[in-house]
């Protein structure tokens, strides 16, 4: 064992912040990558050892082995987890399969970051550029690939723009099959931005001369960013958008992937991924062309024994009318993005697409009836859905904690005629996504 593991092994548990201000600790070498750099061990091992607690989970094949180098905070957070990794990896596997290439081919990552997109793709193709603007980052990557044992990696050291494309495109990664980018999101104030001009490299700027080198380009981009917006603004600059994937892990959306096909003109297709494996697949059409279901009076709440409550993603790409047609969902409000369904719609498949709940009783929203049912259900959570109060609001006003009583909804549901009515619904948790 050398002694950078030994130290990271002795030290992981430690406070960050203490190691650095410790007089009594010596400090290991940094790797070999990082030799004759004017490179502060102190701050790179104590970033190494803060960045383990975070990859623990997020990153365990990289947990695993000590020795690997995590040179920056930020490059941590901010990094794809190996779950969205992979959904990244098999969308490539994708691209390159429709180029003719079952096995191999050339990705080009010309913002690697920590380098985990790159070390996804590197399982795929034959080679694989890692660019980064950050001279530690491409240290680090030079170290923590030969240990991962992914020596198909090629490393550039350069910040991507108008200037700089056609340098770091060149020689064997001239013309890659897949170009992948993603943006730096925060302004120079460190604001977090959305818009695909504000991010760096700007992406629409330099689109056109992506394409003179590849005909296919992936981008990663922020869960916030507008879908309708970002293919809009693509579609200006003469980049066809194919496929837009929205994906959802640990409860939270965390991307979406762009697929630009140069020689593409149909319509985009959205890809759903939701926590736990549920997938979708939506011709992009398809939401405007649906229309949802409602019930046509409230006492026919009696008639369902399920509820929806859609995933993340599905909830970020808006599919509100095409779930209650495609899965015979009855929508509880125009607003409400609450579905009542059977069992038949229940087995066919919708529990992997968000959160299913058995209905126990319902009762319209009154002082009388959230007095009563906060008795009964003392420990439930609480959700409030398009009614005047928060699900806080309604949580104190049933006087009830967090529990596994029963999840109590409080819903505006549309009635006919342009008739609303406010209700409270027990349910039962059963499955998530």
């Amino acid at each position: 064992m050398n002694s950078l593991e030994e130290f990271i092994r002795k030290n992981e548990n430690e406070d960050p912040s203490k190691l650095l201000l410790s007089g009594s600790i010596k400090w290991p070498e940094l790797p070999d990558s990082f030799s004759g750099r004017d490179y502060s061990s102190k701050d790179i091992l104590v970033n190494t050892i803060s960045g383990r607690k975070k990859i623990r989970t997020k990153l365990p094949s990289w947990y695993a082995i000590p020795s690997i180098v995590y040179p920056t905070r930020l490059s941590v957070e901010q990094c794809s987890s190996e779950t969205t990794a992979a959904i990244k990896k098999d969308l490539c596997k994708k691209v390159l399969s429709l180029s003719g290439k079952e096995e191999g081919g050339l990705i080009a990552d010309l913002t690697s970051g920590l380098g985990v997109d790159v070390w996804a793709f590197s399982t795929i193709a034959d080679k694989v550029l890692y660019n980064d603007m950050d001279k530690s980052l491409v240290l680090a990557a030079r170290n923590n690939f030969d240990l991962l044992g992914r020596g198909n990696v090629r490393f550039c050291n350069k910040m991507i723009d108008r200037s700089t494309i056609d340098e770091v495109l060149s020689g064997e990664f001239s013309y890659p099959d897949i170009i992948f980018l993603d943006p730096a999101r925060r302004s120079e104030t460190g604001k977090k931005v959305f818009l695909l001009e504000d991010c760096s490299p700007d992406v629409l700027g330099i689109m056109d001369k992506l394409l003179l080198h590849s005909k296919q380009v992936v981008l990663k981009l922020s869960p916030m960013a507008d879908i309708t917006m970002v293919c809009d603004r693509l579609e200006k600059v003469k980049a066809p958008v194919r496929e837009v994937h929205v994906v959802s892990c640990d409860g939270e959306c965390k991307e979406l992937l762009i697929w630009i096909d140069s020689s593409w003109n149909e319509p985009y297709n959205l890809l759903i991924h939701e926590d736990g494996g549920g997938f979708l697949e939506v011709d992009c059409g398809a939401e405007s062309t649906s229309s949802a279901s409602f019930i046509g009076s409230i006492e026919y709440l009696d008639s369902f024994k399920y509820m929806f409550e859609p995933g993340k993603s599905l909830t970020k790409a808006g599919l509100f009318n095409y779930i209650s047609s495609k899965f015979s969902l009855i929508k509880a409000g125009r607003s409400t993005h609450i579905y009542f369904a059977d069992e038949d719609a229940i087995d066919s498949g919708i529990a992997k697409l968000g959160k299913v709940f058995q209905i126990m009783e319902y009762a319209p929203l009154s002082g009388k009836s959230v007095k009563e049912i906060g008795k009964r259900y003392p420990k439930s959570e609480v959700t409030a859905k398009n009614i005047p109060m928060t699900s806080d609001e309604l949580r104190k006003k049933l006087g009830v904690k967090s529990g596994d009583d029963g999840h109590i909804f409080g819903l505006r549901v549309d009635l006919p005629n342009g008739k609303n009515q406010n209700v409270l619904i027990i349910a039962k948790r059963l499955s998530s996504c």
